[in-house]
């Protein structure tokens, strides 16, 4: 039973901001003075509220600024303390006043180091100033005795704001407002979650089984790493909710084989896997509806797609649309492309692959992957009814490479750059002695090896590989250690070297960093990501369901554990990145990997769309073997390992996950997507699967 016991309302007030516009046109688009005059102080007999600057400070001659500029300002903070033994809820409000005359939307805030929002984007509530025209919900949260808390909050005119808004002369006036009640007893975890996310929120009923002791919760070391990620919980195991930090504050994890984490949106069944530090849903794809509109299907095939690499140089035939007969597809509205001179053309479009404008097999172009092959998918497959379609992660060629396609470490990213490919050299046969070296100096388009040695690839008995731990640059020069073209080597067998080309004077590592960094501006997609998009685009772009969608992370962790061969003083042994060595992270440990679209505070703003797929961090909180089974491998986000072939962690046909999966194998697709803080779920649903969770579309 709730207590509600004792409760005392006190509102206090107190002017944090006063602040004038004054605009121009001489500095940017305007001129803005920005300044408070002095901290603010108040008490009530359990409560006191400071409002300080950091050195009293003005801030003048401001105007509109990038997010990334906006984050960087020194920030105003206000401090709450509950001086009684009582324990205390409180509400931030930030209250603007009828003395503005610039729009609210034109505001950005920034509160509490979050991601930066506009004013008017956040929860209008009920003002508390007779001077007030609107109000808006920064925060809510519980004091207990003696507790108190400091929030930081920035503001800034919006980039976006431009002359055609008419902000010339405007004012903008606001004051911080904060609500609080205290009561007798300490407040019960449904109680908190409320004040959180409102009185009856859905989320406070999957709260209600927060067990964050329970020895069967996950335990994370001083650096968010899990330590025991391979723990499980049986079938017999009473499921619970545990807690864990992620980039955005506390999260909660179903934990268990839960029977009532099922969601149904944009007609489609989801399992809820965690609510995000936000207040977000994290929800995994689970298949089609069932007749009755629920989600009870739990076998059987549904139809999906195949993602995959093809061959489309030369005058092919596309269409912009098709039409089918029994088993036969014709293309509609067709043109001839040559892919390897226009492939930007083929993108979106239908083929058979070849001249013909007819087939039993269809293509669409969903991409470039290189000038002579395109990423596709074929249509309509049969296929697990818990994944979208099957798909290889990426695609590297096999046999012995000799085509155009070769492995690369970047092929490990969701998305990525330079690939630098692996290049071959067969030492069979060869009785030239080459030189290698620790290192080079480049000058004038030449290099010079450093620290050398010669040796002949001709051999007997089995090659030493680890000669080339110290030296790993070679021109394959025998005649002196000069050459137009510098190799870098990171993997020889009983028959052959492995090598990338360097460009100029850089160096092996130095490409390592440029096949792993993800730049927005110059990324690929990875094969999987454009199977993702392109089922994006036809099931959930441009309808209602998309603005319920939460800007979230997706975190392709490509952090380096082991450097192997790609240290200049390595033995050549494989690359492997933390998830190889089951170092698991719910944060994302580096920006570059933290997949957003357009939050780049949190994430490096490279999606185009707010979907991926689960780490293997997120399916090890689940830590049930049952939750997981579908009946069919599927992939993770998470970078395993570079040896020669990339590797990339994936979940097991019985729900368990592995190591060191090729990139190329075609495995199950099962996109994640995080539904909005605030969001709500029809009264009535329980979240089973014969009544699931639906959100309420307003």
């Amino acid at each position: 039973m709730k207590q509600r016991l004792n409760y005392k309302k006190k509102m206090i007030y107190f002017g944090i901001i006063g602040v004038l516009l004054l605009i121009g046109v001489s500095y940017a688009i305007w001129q803005l003075n920005f300044t408070q005059e002095s901290a603010n102080v108040l008490s009530t007999a359990c409560f006191s509220v400071s409002y300080t600057e950091q050195d009293n400070i003005s801030l003048l001659n401001t105007y509109s600024m990038l997010d990334s500029e906006g984050s960087t300002l020194t920030p105003y903070q206000v401090t709450i303390k509950n001086n009684c033994n009582e324990y205390g809820a409180y509400q931030v409000n930030l209250e603007v006043l009828n003395t503005s005359t610039l729009d609210s939307a034109f505001v950005k805030i920034m509160f509490d180091e979050q991601e930066p929002k506009l004013l008017n984007s956040y929860t209008a509530v009920e003002k508390t100033l007779s001077d007030a025209t609107s109000a808006y919900k920064m925060t809510k949260g519980f004091l207990n005795p003696n507790e108190e808390k400091t929030y930081t909050l920035r503001l800034w005119i919006d980039e976006n704001v431009s002359l055609e808004d008419h902000v010339e002369g405007k004012r903008f006036s606001s004051k911080i407002t904060i609500v609080n009640t205290y009561k007798a007893s300490a407040p019960t975890s449904i109680e908190e979650c409320e004040l959180i996310y409102g009185e009856g929120a859905s989320i406070c009923n999957i709260n209600a089984f927060i067990d964050p002791e329970n020895e069967k919760c996950l335990k994370v070391d001083e650096n968010g790493m899990i330590l025991n990620p391979y723990s499980t919980m049986s079938d017999e195991d009473t499921p619970i909710v545990c807690t864990m930090e992620d980039d955005y504050g506390t999260s909660y994890y179903y934990r268990g084989n839960h029977q009532d984490n099922n969601v149904k949106f944009a007609n489609m069944c989801w399992k809820l896997i965690r609510i995000t530090g936000t207040g977000g849903y994290k929800l995994l794809y689970n298949g089609d509806l069932d007749s009755n509109g629920k989600c009870s299907t739990t076998a059987g095939d549904h139809i999906g797609f195949r993602g995959d690499v093809m061959y489309l140089s030369g005058n092919n035939v596309y269409g912009t649309s098709y039409t089918k007969e029994g088993s036969t597809y014709t293309l509609v509205n067709t043109s001839t492309i040559d892919f390897s001179t226009d492939s930007a053309s083929t993108i979106g479009k239908y083929t058979c692959g070849n001249t013909s404008t007819s087939c039993t097999s269809i293509y669409v172009v969903l991409g470039e992957y290189t000038s002579n092959y395109g990423q596709v998918i074929k249509l309509e497959q049969s296929t697990n009814y818990a994944t979208i379609g099957v798909s290889a992660f990426n695609y590297q060629g096999v046999g012995d490479y000799t085509g155009e396609i070769r492995p690369s470490a970047a092929l490990v990213g969701y998305m990525y750059n330079e690939q630098y490919p692996e290049r071959v050299k067969e030492l069979s046969g060869d009785t030239k002695s080459y030189y290698y070296g620790a290192s080079f100096t480049y000058s004038g388009g030449v290099y010079t090896l450093n620290n050398t040695m010669r040796y002949a690839l001709n051999y007997g008995g089995v090659l030493n590989a680890n000669r080339f731990s110290q030296n790993h640059y070679t021109c394959f020069n025998n005649v002196d250690n000069t050459c137009s073209e510098m190799y870098y080597i990171y993997r020889v067998n009983s028959s052959d070297m492995f090598y990338i080309e360097l460009n100029e004077n850089e160096t092996g590592p130095q490409a390592l960093a440029k096949m792993l960094s993800n730049d927005s501006s110059t990324a690929k997609n990875s094969l999987i990501k454009s199977a993702i998009d392109w089922w994006y685009e036809q099931n959930i772009k441009n309808t209602e369901y998309e603005s319920q969608l939460e800007d979230t992370i997706f975190c392709n962790d490509r952090t380096i554990d082991d450097v192997g061969a790609w240290s200049e003083t390595g033995a050549l042994e494989s690359l492997k990145f933390n998830a190889y060595n089951s170092k698991y992270y719910l944060k994302c440990p580096n920006k570059k990997d933290a997949f957003t679209v357009n939050n780049k505070t949190s994430g490096n703003g490279s999606l185009q769309y707010p979907i991926g797929l689960l780490t293997t961090a997120e399916h090890s909180l689940i830590g049930n073997y049952a939750s997981n089974k579908i009946g069919q491998y599927y992939w993770t986000l998470s970078s395993s390992e570079f040896g020669g072939d990339a590797n990339i962690m994936e979940i097991g046909s019985s729900g368990d996950w592995q190591n060191a999966v090729w990139i190329n194998n075609p495995e199950g697709v099962r996109p994640s997507i995080s539904l909005k803080p605030g969001i709500e779920f029809k009264e009535g649903t329980d979240g089973s699967a014969a009544n699931p969770y639906e959100v309420v579309m307003e």
